[in-house]
């Protein structure tokens, strides 16, 4: 790949593990973590940090892009919880970080695995990111680890834009790493969503609000409040089901959804679409497995005045159509509102309670058990 990256490198099997570390949404580190287990069997969890899980896998570099839950994923140069506060200390040893790293060959196997494009001149950019208080501005870390990438590979391009390589720092507070960047934009935004509208799930969210519905082949799995289609195209991907539907109120959001989920690339059979109430669904009592659902937050969508009685309706039907022993899982801001609803709701047994930041606000996934 790149011009002064030995033969033996690109032909490297990877027996030892490389050290990975992969970006998620704020409050799914373990979701994440439990992902890399169960999908990549060899991997083992080394480190998480807020947004962030380090892991070690010693298989194709790959197979790490086929994760679902993360955002992106990076293969580590260097890292640190000791970064010095100040500017004088921390960037000389960024720019050292970045230069001395005993881990570049393997780095760049990785990236070879992972991309497989050639190209006559390697071009690179440099992304910092920081967090906390610290003597030093992010231009300064990105000049720094520039600074050291440029001494070790002389023959490389830096640019602005659109290249090759992606070299990243991110700091928060004395924990810092260099790594570069595996994955693309495609990662974490999927290829099949189009169709856009307001406080629509992130793929990656959607993704472990799936997974937490612990899913099955049998599955009769559905979204009440279907939006543009996130949370039905993940468990489509995700795989086999018995039924998977979804409903939403709005006409446009059952067109958006539809658009979206005729891209989804997928073996299993496509999502059958309704235009519903979620307060009054057409289902049968206890037919469904598992339930999904972005709850309105009152802001971009409905309105914290009306939420109690939409949410109270909504209950009401979550109780009757699951079945004992299925799940919902459900997103909202509304903490007491959600407090108040499973006192009144104890058949709707809470099971897991996950904190997550949604567009800058404090929301919560609740996993709900049906007794």
């Amino acid at each position: 790949m790149a011009r002064g990256a030995s033969r033996a490198s690109r032909k490297q099997t990877s027996l030892r593990p490389v050290e990975y570390a992969a970006s998620v949404h704020p409050g799914l580190e373990e979701i994440a973590g439990e992902e890399i287990r169960a999908r990549l069997g060899d991997a083992r969890i080394v480190g998480t940090q807020r947004g962030w899980v380090l892991f070690r896998y010693p298989a194709s570099a790959a197979d790490v892009l086929r994760l679902r839950t993360v955002e992106d994923v990076f293969v580590i140069l260097f890292r640190t919880d000791q970064l010095p506060p100040f500017r004088k200390e921390a960037l000389p040893l960024l720019t050292r970080m970045a230069r001395n790293s005993h881990y570049w060959t393997q780095a760049l196997t990785s990236f070879d695995q992972a991309r497989r494009g050639k190209v006559k001149r390697v071009t690179f950019r440099v992304v910092a990111q920081m967090s906390g208080r610290h003597g030093f501005r992010r231009q300064e870390v990105r000049d720094a680890v520039l600074l050291g990438v440029q001494a070790r590979w002389n023959g490389w391009k830096p640019v602005a834009e659109d290249a090759h390589l992606e070299v990243w720092a991110s700091i928060a507070g004395s924990w810092a790493i260099v790594a570069i960047r595996l994955s693309d934009r495609r990662m974490r935004h999927r290829t099949y969503k189009q169709e856009h509208r307001p406080a629509a799930l992130r793929p990656t969210l959607a993704a472990a609000m799936v997974t937490l519905t612990s899913p099955s082949p049998t599955d009769r799995f559905c979204d009440p409040m279907c939006g543009t289609g996130t949370l039905l195209a993940e468990r489509q991907l995700l795989g086999s089901y018995r039924a998977l539907l979804g409903g939403d109120i709005l006409p446009d959001a059952l067109r958006a959804a539809g658009t979206n989920l005729e891209r989804v690339r997928a073996q299993a059979p496509k999502p059958t679409l309704y235009l519903w109430d979620a307060r009054q669904l057409p289902l049968r009592t206890g037919w469904v497995d598992a339930i999904a659902c972005n709850l309105p937050f009152g802001e971009q969508i409905g309105s914290h005045a009306d939420n109690p009685a939409l949410y109270e309706a909504f209950f009401r039907q979550v109780k009757r159509v699951l079945r004992p022993g299925g799940r919902a899982v459900l997103l909202t801001s509304e903490k007491a509102l959600m407090r108040d609803l499973l006192r009144r709701y104890p058949q709707l047994k809470r099971e897991r309670e996950i904190l997550v930041g949604v567009l800058g606000k404090a929301a919560r996934i609740y996993v709900l058990r049906r007794e």
